[in-house]
């Protein structure tokens, strides 16, 4: 039986390129994987997963408050981008979702948590 990996990442290339290495190893173990990119980089971070043969899909993030009015906002932001990503991983059925860091893969480790998919941190800071 095959794996079938989702892998949270975006932000910086600190966090997506080393993403980018652990999704061809483990499509050369023979994982399915997919690649759900976030953040203000995730256009540039599509186009590499295609030009990798990774296939790659952008799923909405947050970032922290910084005024008043972004702090309103915040708590409806974090549900749109958490039932964004649930709707995404019930599209795709990974076994399991690994969250590479950054702010962006944040509302695909909630949604993976409130959809019962294995999830596995890495932090290489």
């Amino acid at each position: 039986m095959t794996a079938k990996i989702a892998i949270a990442s975006g932000g910086t290339g600190g966090h997506f390129y080393p993403t980018l290495a652990i999704a061809r190893e483990l499509q050369r173990r023979q994982a399915e994987v997919t690649l759900l990119v976030a953040g203000r980089h995730a256009a540039e971070q599509l186009a590499l997963a295609a030009k990798n043969g990774l296939p790659a899909c952008e799923v909405p993030a947050f970032r922290l408050p910084e005024d008043l009015l972004s702090g309103l906002a915040f708590p409806a932001r974090t549900m749109g981008a958490v039932a964004a990503a649930r709707r995404r991983l019930r599209a795709l059925c990974p076994d399991l979702l690994l969250g590479m860091g950054s702010f962006a893969a944040v509302p695909a480790c909630f949604a993976a948590r409130l959809e019962g998919v294995r999830l596995v941190l890495h932090e290489g800071n």
